[in-house]
């Protein structure tokens, strides 16, 4: 296919939804890629154009552009170019792509002083010679000729000495396995570099490796430039904790005085304020001047008031934030407590409580600085069933000894000793059960304080509940079989259908259980 000047105009009054105009000179862009075209012309009138779009053709030399002098950007990408040349008008192009074509040199770019990239991947580069023309390029900072046949190391020295280099991609040529420890000798070479291949070169990998460059070439001791790397790594690792310390410090020394000037505020209020004048914090309603509603008060737990006092109190007193033995066992004593307060409030503790009738190695307690810092207890245990279907918890864990359904753990055995069964429903009459209903309901027991031994042996009554339920479920499912499996034998010894006999009951049957249709479709 021929790229003619009526083919540009009618793609561009076919192209309106391109922002592409029918005058030439109005067009900043062209797209004329995956076209077939073999050579680049007709753009003489095109004087605007800043991007053309030309890869996936079939162009075999650069030319025809020298009337685009506003060109910055230019794909001539999956072409069949072999040389670069016919860029000397482009004094303003910023970025080149011709990858994927067959040059073997770079050259003839000495009047694009202002390109900052330059795409040669997937081409016929094999020496340095044929990059040393990078450097007339000052301005440069974007090279890729990934994917070359690349195999002299000098092309180690081109790279490090181009002045605005960032971003470099080296890799698919065979000069990387021939550079020895790559990546820090590339990275130590180019001190502008940026992004090396497959990732960023961030500064505290910069710096590691300045390091280790350093001792390596002072003793050319491969062990002692790790050790180099590896002390550079220690003292970036006490750097940054102590800027997290000063940073802390300063936020402290901000709390600090925003406490102070807001007590003192208050203290000029209480004051100034007439003592014969009612309260209007109390007596008047609060509002939010966001969405005009009734603000609640939610009163605060007293643990928590106590510890954010606590922690108030010791920053205005300039006081390291570092705890004790003391307050760590402080802390895990509260968290206790406040899980006993929340069970007995009618309130699911998230996590069990830690006791003594339960493995350590199933209780994790990390306790941090301060109120807001993180306070978790992990002692789920875990529990999974064999082949027959019964559970077999992980040896270690909570009720691990348990191994049949509805078996009692043996570390709850003693509570389930301790604690009586509930006695056998006692059979009432129907003047007895009205009776019986007219009594008012006896008053809640009052709250009793538990301890983290009654919180084992309420989970274990809770246990032992659910087990006697399941086996109170299968007991009648096996009652309902028995009986529907005599009911059957006798209606054939007498000679009577199932259909006569429901006839002839008076009051209606009950509904089919679970047993019962599985038993008709065994049937």
């Amino acid at each position: 296919m021929e790229l003619t000047r009526e083919y540009l105009k009618q793609m561009c009054k076919d192209g309106r939804k391109q922002d592409l105009y029918v005058t030439p000179e109005l067009n900043d862009k062209l797209y004329l890629h995956y076209k077939g075209f073999r050579e680049i012309k007709a753009l003489e009138a095109y004087t605007g154009l800043k991007v053309v779009w030309l890869e996936g053709n079939g162009i075999a030399e650069i030319s025809g552009l020298e009337h685009n002098t506003k060109l910055r950007t230019l794909y001539l990408h999956e072409n069949c170019i072999e040389e670069l040349k016919g860029l000397d008008a482009l004094t303003n192009l910023d970025t080149l792509n011709v990858s994927k074509n067959y040059i073997r040199s770079i050259s003839n770019l000495s009047a694009c002083q202002v390109l900052t990239t330059l795409i040669m991947s997937n081409n016929k580069l094999t020496s340095a010679d044929d990059l040393r023309h990078v450097l007339e390029l000052p301005k440069l900072q974007t090279l890729d000729v990934q994917s070359n046949s690349i195999d002299d190391v000098e092309v180690l020295e081109v790279v490090s000495k181009m002045p605005s280099l960032r971003v470099l991609y080296l890799q698919g040529n065979p000069v990387v396995k021939n550079i020895r420890y790559y990546r820090k000798t590339v990275i130590a070479a180019c001190e502008g570099l940026r992004y090396l291949d497959d990732r960023p070169v961030f500064e505290d990998e910069r710096k590691r490796v300045t390091a280790w460059k350093r001792e390596y070439d002072a003793t050319g001791d491969y062990e002692k430039a790790l050790e180099a790397e590896r002390t550079e790594i220690r003292r970036l690792k006490a750097e940054k904790e102590a800027a997290e310390e000063k940073n802390f410090r300063a936020f402290e020394s901000m709390m600090k005085k925003g406490i102070e000037e807001r007590r003192a505020n208050e203290a000029a209020a209480a004051a100034t304020a007439d003592e014969n004048s009612p309260d209007v914090a109390n007596t008047s309603k609060k509002v939010s001047a966001y969405s005009g509603e009734d603000i609640v008060d939610v009163p605060e737990s007293a643990i928590v008031t106590e510890r954010r006092e606590e922690r108030l109190e010791r920053i205005m007193a300039g006081e390291p934030r570092d705890m004790t033995a003391a307050d760590k066992l402080k802390i895990e004593r509260e968290l206790q407590h406040i899980r006993e307060q929340s069970e007995r409030t009618g309130g699911v503790a998230q996590e069990a409580l830690p006791s003594a009738s339960k493995p350590e190695a199933d209780i994790k307690v990390v306790l941090g600085g301060s109120i807001w810092d993180e306070a978790e207890v992990e002692c789920e245990p875990v529990v999974e069933e064999d082949e027959d279907g019964n559970e077999a918890a992980e040896e270690g864990s909570i009720g691990w000894a348990a191994t049949k359904k509805g078996e009692v753990p043996a570390w709850s055995a003693g509570a389930s000793a301790a604690t009586p069964p509930p006695p056998p429903p006692v059979p009432v009459s129907v003047p007895a059960a009205a009776s019986e209903a007219a009594k008012p309901p006896p008053p809640p027991p009052a709250p009793v304080a538990r301890t983290a031994a009654d919180a084992v042996a309420a989970e274990s009554d809770l246990e032992r509940a659910v087990a006697a339920e399941r086996a109170a479920l299968e007991a009648e499912q096996a009652q309902s079989l028995n009986d529907r499996i005599a009911r059957r034998e006798l209606e054939l010894a007498a000679g009577t259908s199932l259909a006569s006999s429901r006839a002839a009951d008076v009051a209606p049957p009950p509904p089919p259980s679970a047993a019962d249709t599985d038993f008709d479709e065994l049937d």
